[in-house]
Formats: structure tokens, C-alpha cells, sequence
């Protein structure tokens, strides 16, 4: 439920943004000052989502099989999220994971920044929408980046989710949502080693030509 409500804020206030600037008279100097009440909001919202992102982390953490005499799947535990309950399957433990972990590490970047920023009196009217998005986008480049490697081509592999180490996961999408612009650079780079088409061999015309 909090997730969903963050998530509406966030769309809301995006699509309120685009009326805005499709509106001259209406729009805000981006070289100014954050005005104090965004500001306040920024930090309520980062705050938030960091307590929130941490106890999504903390209890799938705890997630058990079942107890239960009727027989259930080797791959299902059992998720407490406060009020809600339900089964999940391992792999489904996993993504999700990822997806908290990120935002959670993006989450405490945006604190530090934000801190950093009010303490050197710079913080900019025009940064307000990248704090807004930066627990969304580290949750969505670490689920690339574990998807990456659950492909192989990083330093994981795929395979069965119950024998994947959960610490190194974990500890992964929190850097990779810490650092989601150089992580981001790192998956460019594989993009371009994956799909850049090697040294053509050279024709008999080249060849010859080569030879004068």
C-alpha cells in the first residue's frame, strides 16, 4: 500500500510537471533556490522510502517455507508485510530483493546528497524531480543488473534461486542503486560488447590491394 501511494505521488506530480511546462506563464525558474516547502517534502519522501524500501528488505529477509501439514512446493516461503501475508516462490523472493534493495540504496544516496547540498547552500530548484526519481530509477537498474547476471554475462550465473547467495545480491542492487549512474555505464558496456560485430574478414579485392 505505501509503495502504491509513493508511486501515485511520483506520477502525479510528473504529469502536474508537463502541464506546467507546457504553460510559459506557469513555469518555475529552474536556476533558483529549492523553495522550502519542496524541500521539506523531498526529505519527508526520501526518508519514507528509505523506512519503507528497509522493512520490504527485512521481511522478505525473514520469508520461511511454510508450516503446513498439506504438502507445498520446495520453492515457496511465506512473506509478512505487515499486515499482508501470502506465499511467494524463491525466485519471486529474489526479484523482489533486488528491486527494494536498489531503491533502498538509492534512497539513502538521495539522503546524503540532499544533506550535502543544503550544507554547501546550493541545493537548486532544478533538482527537485531527480531526488523524486532516484529510489524508482535504482530499483530499475538493479533489477537490470541482476538480470544480467542471471544471464551469465557478469560475474553470476544462472540456476536454481535456493542455492544463490542472498547476501551477494543483496549487497549488489544496494551498490548498484547507490551508484546507478556508473552502473548504468557498466551495462552500456556490455550492451556494446554484446551486439559491436567483430573485424570483417577482408575480400580477395582488399587483400590484393593490400599487397601493392
Amino acid at each position: 500500500m505505501v509503495i502504491a501511494i509513493l508511486a501515485a505521488g511520483v506520477a502525479g506530480y510528473l504529469i502536474s510537471l508537463i502541464r506546467k511546462q507546457s504553460s510559459p506563464r506557469l513555469t518555475v525558474n529552474p536556476s533558483g533556490s529549492m523553495q522550502l516547502w519542496k524541500a521539506v517534502i523531498l526529505i519527508a519522501y526520501l526518508i519514507l522510502s528509505t523506512a519503507a524500501t528497509a522493512y520490504a528488505v527485512y521481511s522478505l529477509w525473514n520469508a520461511a517455507p511454510p508450516a503446513a501439514p498439506a504438502p507445498r512446493p520446495a520453492q515457496v516461503v511465506s512473506w509478512y508485510a505487515g499486515p499482508w501475508h501470502g506465499e511467494i516462490g524463491t525466485e519471486v523472493q529474489l526479484i523482489l530483493l533486488v528491486l527494494f534493495t536498489g531503491a533502498f540504496g538509492a534512497s539513502i544516496y538521495g539522503l546524503k546528497s540532499f544533506a550535502d547540498f543544503i550544507g554547501i547552500r546550493q541545493l537548486q530548484e532544478s533538482w527537485f524531480v531527480f531526488y523524486l526519481v532516484q529510489p524508482w530509477k535504482g530499483a530499475g537498474i538493479a533489477f537490470l543488473f541482476y538480470m544480467v547476471m542471471r544471464g551469465g554475462l557478469l560475474a553470476g550465473t544462472g540456476g536454481d534461486a535456493r542455492f544463490i547467495n542472498p547476501f551477494g545480491v543483496t549487497a549488489i542492487a544496494a551498490l548498484v542503486g547507490a551508484f546507478s549512474d556508473r552502473a548504468l555505464s557498466k551495462l552500456r558496456d556490455v550492451f556494446e560488447a554484446l551486439l559491436s560485430a567483430g573485424k570483417p574478414a577482408p575480400t580477395p579485392d582488399a587483400a590484393r590491394q593490400t599487397d601493392r
